[in-house]
């Protein structure tokens, strides 16, 4: 059956409106298997074809969905024909096992990305979160988070694969974080990556991708290549510039002279969650291995009036650690503006080879 509906919110990976106005229209209860097209033209209304199933017995007077339904090698359970049901089966297997019983199943989201479910229980709230391959090792990092005693991490109830049962945090959403708040995830970040520098061989061990600067230079340019085809003439010839001085912008990069670490990979405020100060780290399927500058303009490009705060709140933070000559700390911030743009678009990409040994002359990480 194909039916339309218009949705408000503008995230077309949201699916609980759309959930909810079938229900109220039809009476009966779908489940959000995949998204199936999305319209790329700059319309101002969006359109969007879902697949869904009916919970429970299918209506009578319906006919067959004129799309392929036959599964695919590379296609994420979750978004297969009755993926969804086995995904509550294996996370509601898990709560009763430790004594919480499902009273209440709402599908926040859906796409090619995750699928993110909220289960209500008597007495708690928990999230199910499934990912594809390539952000499989989320649940193994929080899992050595866990093992390190790292503080201000989501809390892993259960996992298998790509799938992740989570404990609820309370708060909200850090979108619309103060200049408090942001120095906050500084700091915290900086921390946090100073920790682990120490400790790449247990992050690749969990398959956390390798992403220094030698893995991006043969991999940005080959991404480019191959989708070079897709894009206007003036976002291709500006990508091509792009690549050109690719190896110079890396090389200023590593004459930043910090220690490859972890980086988060989609850092910005609104994957943290929390009340005040008290703020969780969210998504770290993104995460891999290279240099921890990467993470900077996500925060920076969302910080607004507070952007001078941060920087310099980022520049402390580091200057703490690894105490450099001014000139040094300068050519941090040039290297730090010219990773936007590129930080995001090629995170995934599949090459993995090893990063090159640091210079041994700067202060150990991990001891401060």
């Amino acid at each position: 059956m194909t039916r339309r509906y218009l949705l408000d919110q503008p995230w077309f990976q949201e699916v609980t409106d759309l959930i909810d106005q079938v229900r109220a229209e039809h009476d009966i209860g779908v489940q959000v298997v995949r998204l199936l097209t999305v319209a790329d033209e700059d319309q101002p209304v969006m359109r969007v074809d879902y697949l869904a199933q009916f919970e429970g017995e299918t209506p009578n007077g319906l006919e067959p969905s004129p799309h392929a339904l036959e599964p695919h090698p590379l296609r994420s359970d979750y978004a297969e024909i009755g993926g969804p049901r086995r995904l509550l089966d294996w996370a509601e297997g898990e709560l009763d096992r430790i004594g919480h019983k499902v009273v209440r199943r709402t599908q926040q989201r859906t796409w090619n990305l995750s699928s993110i479910w909220r289960l209500d229980t008597g007495s708690a709230t928990f999230w199910v979160k499934a990912v594809p391959t390539f952000f499989a090792h989320e649940s193994r990092v929080l899992t050595l988070f866990a093992d390190h005693g790292e503080p201000g991490m989501p809390r892993l109830v259960a996992s298998r694969g790509g799938d992740m049962l989570l404990e609820h945090i309370p708060g909200e959403d850090a979108y619309g974080a103060d200049r408090a708040q942001m120095e906050h995830m500084v700091r915290q970040l900086v921390d946090l990556q100073w920790r682990w520098a120490p400790r790449l061989d247990a992050l690749r061990a969990a398959g956390v991708p390798d992403r220094g600067s030698d893995v991006l230079a043969a991999t940005i340019p080959a991404v480019i290549r191959r989708h070079a085809h897709t894009m206007s003439g003036s976002r291709r010839a500006g990508l091509f510039q792009f690549v050109e001085r690719l190896p110079e912008r890396l090389a200023r990069l590593d004459d930043c002279d910090l220690p490859v670490s972890l980086v988060h990979g989609d850092y910005h405020p609104g994957n943290w969650r929390g009340t005040g100060l008290e703020l969780v780290m969210l998504d770290w399927g993104d995460c891999v291995i290279g240099h921890p500058l990467l993470d900077f303009p996500g925060l920076l490009d969302r910080a607004g009036p507070h952007a001078a705060a941060v920087r310099e709140a980022w520049l402390n933070a580091w200057r703490e650690k690894a105490p450099m000559p001014m000139s040094s700390r300068q050519r941090n911030w040039r290297c730090a503006s010219r990773t936007r743009g590129w930080r995001s678009s090629f995170r995934r990409s599949s090459t993995r080879l090893s990063r090159p040994s640091t210079s041994t002359t700067r202060p150990t990480p991990g001891t401060s």
